[in-house]
């Protein structure tokens, strides 16, 4: 992320991958979910979703954001602009349809020829396998 380029990014937060779930999924937590303000409420189910994960998952290392729609904003989500300068490398799952796959390598070869995509499949050893896919 990039001051420079007025980047989202700059929200970003990393996850954390707990041994124990956060107090807000026992019943004393959901309990006191209940008698706090709903700002408070709010705020804490969706630190607690947004940035938790199992700590199966810490190989990610993945960093969120969360963002609502401004004042102004249409639509069900906000719209923040992103710039190609944004992206430096993708990731292409092992699970990802062909199609999918041809769009996202469609705007990368027209629009962000400096971006490095990589095919990404599971090993004999179920470790993640990375291709660097050649831009056309």
């Amino acid at each position: 992320c990039s001051d420079e380029l007025d980047s989202p990014w700059l929200l970003a937060r990393p996850v954390d991958y707990p041994l124990e779930p956060p107090a807000l999924f026992s019943a004393k937590g959901r309990v006191e979910l209940l008698v706090a303000p709903i700002e408070n409420a709010f705020e804490n189910v969706l630190e607690a979703y947004t940035y938790n994960k199992k700590p199966d998952w810490r190989y990610e290392e993945e960093w969120r954001i969360t963002s609502f729609k401004r004042p102004g904003e249409t639509g069900t989500v906000p719209d923040s602009p992103l710039n190609p300068l944004h992206f430096t490398k993708i990731y292409l799952g092992p699970l990802i349809e062909s199609e999918d796959k041809a769009k996202i390598l469609e705007v990368v070869n027209s629009d962000m020829p400096h971006t490095i995509v990589y095919d990404v499949e599971f090993g004999l050893n179920r470790k993640f396998i990375f291709s660097e896919i050649k831009n056309s």
